[in-house]
């Protein structure tokens, strides 16, 4: 009797074994399966990083070639056709690094304001506050450049 129940009791834990070992065989396939995924997580994080560099370089180009582009527009026309982007590009183009800053404000002011190639000839340097140039130094050199650009023709 002794004997039948231990070789009972030996058959459950037989099964408990074997359900002990295929719970562990599914935990290691599970932990192989997340072991790949973060592989593939760390590839596309490493794919994802370099797209966005290359979208940088690839703005940083196409920023470049639409400056090229206005530059060769805006020079194919006389400066008394232009539209008001083309002022606001030329006038930003004069210094890029110090009169950057003031595209928006001046876009939207020539815009406003109706301003156009044929109106350079008649801005006068508090103008040029008015539609988004606030510092004096700048005023000064845009103005400067204006009156240059506009007497060039006169000559």
């Amino acid at each position: 009797q002794e004997n039948t129940r231990l070789m009972k009791l030996n058959d459950q834990y037989k099964v408990q074994i074997a359900k002990l070992n295929m719970d562990y065989k599914a935990v290691q396939a599970e932990n192989n399966k997340m072991r790949g995924l973060k592989i593939e997580n760390k590839k596309y994080k490493m794919d994802n990083d370099k797209l966005k560099e290359d979208i940088k370089s690839l703005q940083s180009k196409y920023d470049e070639l639409e400056k090229k582009y206005q530059s060769a527009v805006q020079q194919s026309k006389s400066w008394d056709e232009w539209n008001g982007e083309d002022v606001v590009n030329w006038i930003v183009g004069l210094d890029e690094k110090n009169y950057g800053k003031y595209r928006a404000e001046l876009s939207k002011n020539v815009l406003a304001e109706g301003i156009d190639g044929n109106c350079l000839a008649d801005l006068e340097r508090n103008d040029l506050h008015r539609i988004g140039i606030s510092q004096f130094k700048d005023k000064k050199a845009v103005y400067n450049a204006i009156q240059e650009l506009v007497n060039a023709d006169k000559q």
